[in-house]
């Protein structure tokens, strides 16, 4: 029994076009990822929120490099160091790269 695929073809077109109409009378619900970001935007608009925010990336850091080390004390410092001197190198750029940007009048 042979069976045309142009029929076939009309109704998966006529059906993009009906669920399109659909898809744009249709309003989303604010996604999840959008909710945390504004929390962490509300979190940095904040003093106490920032030191939070600090001590939180701080401890997964810290913990981060406990867990890589392997329970060698040795190596966590090393890669604690490691990433304490690229955290200075980045601060100290950003001042740099600040500085010499002049606000307009």
């Amino acid at each position: 029994m042979p069976t045309s695929t142009k029929p076939q073809a009309k109704r998966s077109a006529a059906g993009k076009a009906s669920s399109g109409k659909a898809a744009s009378r249709r309003t989303k619900a604010p996604s999840t990822s959008a909710g945390t970001a504004g929390f962490f935007r509300y979190l940095r608009a904040h003093r106490i929120g920032r030191v939070l925010l600090a001590i939180l990336v701080a401890g997964l850091l810290i913990g981060f490099d406990f867990l890589i080390s392997l329970n060698r004390f040795d190596r966590f410092f090393l890669f604690l160091g490691i990433e304490l001197l690229i955290l200075v190198l980045i601060g100290w750029i950003r001042f740099v790269v600040k500085g010499r940007i002049e606000p307009k009048e």
